[in-house]
Parts: structure tokens; sequence; C-alpha cells
């Protein structure tokens, strides 16, 4: 129970992290004996690791709404599953497409696979330990104390306005993608946020009906994933409907709905995946297609007119499963041409709009296809921990476990301010943390420190407008 400014409750067991860094551990002893055909390891550490992650999740999800929506370490966990449990498991009992999909990129064998499985199980588990041991009470106090006199319900059609603001900063940032393509600052990335958070909070506090604000929702929501359609993002696609989803969940959480609604959204990802790859593809080979051609060209995806391989129509599994780019990064890495990503960590603490010359932040994907295929049309993430192993080896994997576990409890800290105050920015600004935690699948800089440095000037513009314009009085 979260109580005024005096305490921040656990987000989980105590003993859940040691119990996931011991685990990891015992996998990657294993890994020493696994024979080069033998996918047992991978199947019972798997198993082990889904058991133990289902029961802490339906344990999480047994808590008070609150407890839950300030939870980003479930949202994490979720993701962890998803992608370093479920999706290695591709490898044993995976189609032919799916298979030949993954290994075509990089040599996969059972030993191998079993050690990528281990290492981000250990980070994993390193980054839940130190999540657990921060609680940023001095923090979350003094958030509480500026914003504790405003509440959601004092600003009318406050979801209305936030959505408004988040699809203008989409529509801007496809703009720019589409026609411009300028590197633009990540705060405007980071805005067209405000878009789904806005879904989140109508459907956390409403029911859809037939009436003009419901209306002028699920509007918002057709044009968002229209949006991702253009840039054949599915995760963009998916976005507005996930908000939903938390929404309702939030407003009444069960266990045996979420996972009915994770399979379904699994089945829409399965549906929507071989053709969107295809399409994907064809855009990349043109020359900045305009919006007609893009359509056409999922059309004609659609249709299957540019399929050439079985393994273009790999399904989503093997878009879940990250084994073939784990080891492809740590064989990089033990030959001596690994990443460098950990140099631009000073340089996320620099806004490019005071510095637009300021090197990119978010090439390490293409940086990493280009050294294994020479090519830098696509970009490839090798997952939030091993994207740590890639740059510094071992102690790269702790730092980005570390860094991981820092990021997300501070999200945390916020959500619980908002919760207590009743805020709306710090509600909108800490549900970032769900988004974040989401993405386990990408790097450790881009993914989840740069995310977290631009929330947190964000949220030090709020106090200062708060401060200077509003006073201590009026929350934002």
């Amino acid at each position: 129970m979260i109580k005024h400014g005096l305490s921040i409750s656990p987000p989980f067991p105590r003993s859940f992290g040691p119990d996931f860094l011991f685990l990891g551990v015992a996998c990657l002893t294993t890994s020493y004996v696994v024979a080069p055909d033998d996918w047992a390891a991978i199947v019972i550490y798997a198993v082990l690791g889904l058991l133990l992650a289902i029961y802490r999740i339906y344990q999480i999800s047994r808590d008070k709404p609150d407890e839950v929506i300030n939870n980003v370490f479930l949202t994490f966990t979720i993701a962890f599953v998803l992608y370093f449990l479920i999706g290695p498991l591709m490898q044993v009992f995976g189609n032919i497409d799916d298979l030949e999909f993954s290994r075509n990129f990089f040599e996969v064998t059972a030993p191998k696979a079993t050690i990528v499985m281990g290492a981000n199980i250990v980070g994993f588990g390193i980054t839940l330990i130190v999540g657990r041991s921060l609680q940023y009470r001095s923090f979350a106090n003094y958030a509480i104390r500026f914003s504790s006199q405003n509440t959601i319900h004092k600003i009318p059609r406050i979801e209305l306005i936030i959505i408004s603001v988040g699809l203008l900063f989409k529509l801007f940032v496809l703009y720019n993608d589409l026609f411009v393509g300028e590197v633009i600052s990540g705060i405007y990335r980071i805005a067209q946020m405000l878009c789904p958070m806005g879904i989140f909070l109508y459907f956390r506090g409403s029911t859809f009906n037939l009436k003009p604000k419901s209306i002028l929702v699920v509007t918002a929501v057709g044009i968002y994933s229209l949006c991702g359609l253009l840039e054949f993002n599915k995760t963009e696609i998916f976005l507005p409907f996930i908000a939903i989803i938390g929404g309702v969940f939030v407003r009444d959480l069960r266990f045996k709905r979420l996972t009915i609604s994770l399979v379904m959204l699994v089945i829409a990802l399965e549906i929507i995946q071989p053709f969107n790859l295809d399409a994907r593809n064809e855009a990349i080979s043109r020359t900045r297609p305009t919006v007609a051609d893009r359509l056409d060209i999922y059309q004609n995806a659609f249709n299957g007119d540019y399929i050439t391989t079985s393994a273009r129509r790999a399904g989503i599994w093997a878009r879940l499963d990250y084994t073939a780019p784990n080891i492809a990064a740590m064989w990089l890495y033990d030959n001596g041409n690994g990443g460098d990503s950990y140099k631009l960590i000073p340089w996320l603490f620099v806004p490019r709009l005071l510095y637009p010359d300021k090197p990119e932040t978010t090439t390490a994907g293409t940086v990493f296809t280009d050294k294994l295929h020479g090519y830098n049309s696509s970009s490839t993430g090798v997952g939030l921990f091993i994207s740590g192993y890639y740059d510094l080896g071992w102690f790269g994997l702790v730092l980005a476990s570390v860094l991981s576990g820092i990021v997300l409890a501070w999200y945390r800290a916020v959500l619980v301010a908002a919760q207590v105050s009743k805020s709306t920015m710090l509600l909108v600004l800490g549900s970032l943390g769900h988004w974040t935690a989401f993405f386990v699948n990408g790097d450790y800089v881009a993914s989840y420190v740069g995310t977290w440095v631009i929330s947190f000037y964000l949220l030090v513009m709020i106090f200062i407008a708060q401060k200077v314009i509003y006073g201590r009085k009026i929350g934002i």
C-alpha cells in the first residue's frame, strides 16, 4: 500500500532477482558441457525461467491497481519472458522457415545458444536486484511536494489534450522521417509517446461508448496506427492498442485476461509480421517512397508479390528470438571488433537542440549489421544485456544491467509520486517507464539510458515551470 511521502513498497519479492541470477550462472556453467546439437539445456533453463517468471507475474497481478500501474518491473518481466525465454525456444521447436531466417543471420549451435541464454538471465537477475534496492524516497517526496495540489480531475478533458499534443508530434516525426530525413532531437520522438499515454489514461478511467469523446480517442488510435503502418514499424502499429489493453487492465486487472490478451496480441503480430517485413525490405530498396508508394507496397506485399525466399516469410517467433544476433555480438567482441556505444553516454546529456552537431546515439544497430553483412540499411538489435557485452565484455553486461535497474527504479519512483500527488504530468512521464521496460530487445545506451535522460530533462522542465510560473502550491 502506497502511503503519502513515507514509503515505496518493493516491486517484487526479495528472492526474485537472486533466483534468476543463480539460474543464469547455472546455465552458463552448463554451456561448457553441452554438445553442439544437444538442445536439452535450452529447454530446461527456459522452462525453469518461465515457471519462475509466470509465478511472480501472477503474484504481482494480484496487487492493488495502483501497485500494478507503478510497477514497471512487471512490464520488464513480461518483455524478458517473450524475448529471452520464449524466443530462444524457437531454436528447438521452430519450423524450418523460422530456423532458416535465424541461422542465415549467424551460425547457431546449442553451446553458444546456452551461453547467451545464461548471460541474458544473469543480466535480468542483476537488474532486478538493483531495482529492488533503490527506492528514491527523497526524490519521490520532492516530486510530491511540488505536485500535491493538482489532480487529474481538475483539468477538463486532459486525456484529449495529451492525445492531441502527442499526435501532433507523431505527425511531425513522420513528416521528417518520410520527406526530410534530418536527425532530430530525441525529445520529439519521446513527445509522440504522449498519444498512447493519453489513450492509456482514457481507458484507465472510462469505458468505450458512442459519445464524441470516445469516438475522438478511437480516431486517434487509428491515425497513430496508420502512421506506424507508413513507417513499416510493427511496434508503432500496435502501441495504441497496447495502451488500450493496459488501461483496461489497470481498471480491472485479472491474470486470466492478461494471458488471453497477450496471446491475442501475439496472434495479431504473427498475422502482420510476414508481409510487414516484405514491405519494409521493399521500401528500403527504394529512394524515399511517397505515401502512395508505401500504401501500394503494402498491398503488393499482402498479395505476396515480393516473396523471393521462404526465409522472408518467417513468423513472429523468429522475430522474438535474438539468439543469432546475441551470438554474433559476443563473437565480435571476443574477436576484438566489439561496439563502443558506452562512449556516447556523456553525449546523451547534451540536448541536440543546443548542439545540433552532436553524434548520433541510435546507430549501434546499423553499425552492427554493417559489420556482419556489409550493409547499413537495416538496424539489428542485440538485446539489452548482450549490448553491454558487445561493448565491454562481461563488465559491460553487468554495467548495462545495473544501469537498467537504476533507470527502471527511477521511473517507478516517478509513478509513485504521481499517484500520491495525483499529478497528470508525472503520471504521463512515469508511464514512459513501461514503454522503456518493454524494449529489452534494444540496447542499453539508446533504449534505456538515452530515454531516461530525455525524461529526466522533461521532469526538470516541469519542476522549473511549476516553481517559476505557478509556484509550489499549484501542480502541473
